[in-house]
């Protein structure tokens, strides 16, 4: 029995290449004995308003709006689940960098590790970063992952 303490790691993932990284890179670092917490966050379904109208969407759309990604984080779970290694699942609606941080003070983790996309300045203004604003804002430490092919797309 190893005398190393037990370690909980939250893996902030989005089905996506980068995703795989970040996982990849977590179970390589992780013990044995350690749990990653993959953690995959969706935008739910918003109400549409406009000038002249508005629309929420049903129960219905919201559940099918689920059920969807579960079964895209299922099949990334599948498809790239690190072996050996004491693997939870999670699954939540809402901003992933509110939600990360969430799970990992429940988890009391010691560690998020997220991708990055690469994006320049601008496609971080545009369409924000997760990876910055954890590095920034996380009382937890943060581990970015980077693109294996070290481009910036």
């Amino acid at each position: 029995m190893s005398s190393e303490r037990r370690r909980s790691i939250v893996v902030g993932v989005d089905a996506s290449d980068i995703s795989v990284n970040a996982l990849q890179f977590a179970a390589q670092s992780a013990n044995q004995d350690d749990t990653l917490h993959v953690t995959y966050c969706y935008t739910p379904l918003q109400d549409f308003v406009g000038p002249e109208f508005s629309k929420a969407p049903t129960e219905a759309q919201h559940t099918a709006w689920r059920e969807q990604e579960e079964l895209r984080f299922n099949r990334f779970m599948a498809d790239n689940k690190p072996e050996n290694i004491k693997v939870e699942t999670h699954l939540m609606a809402g901003d992933p960098r509110q939600l990360l941080q969430d799970v990992a003070k429940e988890k009391q983790a010691d560690q998020i590790v997220v991708g990055t996309h690469g994006r320049g300045i601008l496609g971080r203004t545009l369409l924000g970063s997760v990876s910055t604003y954890l590095t920034q804002h996380s009382e937890t430490p943060v581990t970015v992952v980077r693109r294996q092919d070290g481009s910036q797309k």
